[in-house]
């Protein structure tokens, strides 16, 4: 069986860097580093700028996005993320 594996890309567009999309990436290295299954990436526009910054999430082929993000709750998302593995 193959263990779940997250891939969490945190959108650095225009809009959502103006919207410190980078201290959200930022805290969600900090927050995953040392987690198995969950790796950190960058991406370029997700055509989502109205509820940015948003942060894609791939696990197992299904794409979620999640909208508004700050690095609180990236972090807090990870930490749950953590305890369903």
């Amino acid at each position: 069986m193959n263990p779940k594996k997250t891939m969490l890309k945190i959108c650095t567009g225009h809009s959502c860097s103006k919207r410190f999309s980078q201290y959200i990436y930022e805290r969600a290295i900090a927050t995953a580093k040392k987690l198995i299954g969950i790796d950190v990436e960058t991406c370029g526009c997700q055509g989502k700028c109205q509820t940015g910054p948003t942060v894609v999430v791939e696990t197992n082929g299904a794409k979620n996005f999640l909208k508004e993000m700050t690095p609180i709750k990236i972090a807090a998302f990870i930490k749950k993320i953590r305890s369903n593995v």
